[in-house]
């Protein structure tokens, strides 16, 4: 049995997620105001219509017992240039399990295999070194990048209005350290 099961967004989950999400911990490093249910519902429902139009992938990341344990996305989907950028977060209850890997592992076979992808963007706040940490475990993902990407890295800290460390995960380095695609 698989660690991890991805499923598209469901409202059903907003209580769940607004629930895990409501921890400083978790909640922190993300882009998004602290959230009710309602506000959950909300969110997921845009979630789902950025989906639909293409710009975005949203899953949430469930246990081998159907728990919500996190959620993980790819947003500014760009097929000309074969790019995503990926965001993950699990619920603090189910940090250093093995989920992250997991996730982020299947959401990636998903943008190389069924979106054609060529590369995977993340994107870290400098100061939040336990997901650095967490990108660096991983052999098929390039951290600190910024010196390759500096018009991206200068936009994105405008944008965000702090540093960051930008990561990248190729197709070509994922087929070296997994073996070839389907």
């Amino acid at each position: 049995m698989s660690l991890i099961r991805l499923i598209p967004f469901r409202t059903e989950y907003a209580a769940d997620m607004a629930e895990l999400l409501a921890d400083q911990a978790v909640h922190q490093y993300l882009d998004l105001p602290l959230c009710t249910t309602d506000d959950c519902i909300f969110n997921i429902t845009n979630a789902m219509a950025m989906e639909a139009l293409g710009f975005a992938l949203h899953r949430l990341i469930l246990d081998s017992n159907d728990r919500l344990v996190g959620g993980i996305s790819l947003v500014n989907i760009d097929q000309e240039e074969g790019s995503a950028f990926m965001g993950t977060w699990l619920g603090q209850a189910y940090w250093g399990q093995g989920f992250n890997q997991a996730a982020k592992m299947e959401m990636l076979r998903i943008a190389f295999e069924q979106l054609c992808l060529t590369r995977i963007f993340f994107v870290t706040p400098r100061e939040h070194t336990r997901s650095l940490r967490a990108l660096e475990k991983l052999p098929y993902v390039q951290v600190h990048v910024n010196r390759d990407y500096p018009s991206l890295c200068k936009r994105i800290e405008y944008q965000l209005g702090r540093e960051i460390v930008l990561s990248v995960v190729t197709k070509e380095l994922w087929e070296t350290k997994n073996g070839p695609l389907m």
